[in-house]
């Protein structure tokens, strides 16, 4: 065994042995960069994605909030439905958000099952304002008091809803009179 280790072959294979350590060690060098510049660039592309996907436009979060308010809305939700509600908010027929509370409220009472849907026409933002040209249909069921009774109430209504950016949060500031019932 010895022999074969002294032998002229034997040394060739110790000096490749040699020879792929020095390369290997070498590689490991050039390897930690390559690790080094993949890891980079996929921490990159996880910075650019995450914004992609939860940085929103405003337009965005406006369309957002339209749907959250129309879900709070058929869960009753009260508190959550006002929260979207500037508090100086007024319209054109003169309700603010104190007599806004009051006739949901008795909304809420009367049609124990309420359903809307948005369809938003156009949103248009300007720094921190935005328009929504929204229509709108609400469906309120009443329990019938007869079996063949079903009570319910359907409005369609288009409504130009304004926006204000407040404390980093979309507020309804005020909403024009809607136009003609849509039915």
């Amino acid at each position: 065994m010895e022999r074969v280790k002294d032998s002229p072959k034997a040394r060739g294979e110790q000096e490749k042995q040699t020879v792929g350590c020095r390369n290997i060690s070498g590689n490991r060098r050039g390897s930690s960069r390559k690790f080094l510049l993949v890891g980079l660039v996929v921490v990159l592309s996880v910075v650019v994605g995450f914004k992609l996907i939860f940085v929103s436009s405003p337009e965005d979060e406006i369309r957002r909030l339209i749907r959250d308010v129309s879900k709070a809305v058929e869960h009753h939700n009260l508190p959550k439905s006002l929260s979207y509600v500037s508090s100086d908010y007024k319209d054109d027929l003169d309700l603010d958000k104190q007599t806004l509370t009051y006739i949901a409220s008795q909304i809420f009472q009367a049609y124990p099952k309420l359903t809307v849907s948005s369809k938003i026409v156009s949103i248009v933002v300007q720094k921190d304002e935005a328009q929504a040209d929204v229509i709108a249909e609400f469906l309120g069921t009443l329990p019938p008091q007869n079996p063949e009774d079903l009570l319910a109430l359907r409005q369609s209504h288009r409504f130009l809803t304004t926006f204000r950016k407040e404390r980093k949060e979309w507020k309804v500031v005020e909403t024009k009179k809607p136009s003609q019932n849509l039915e």
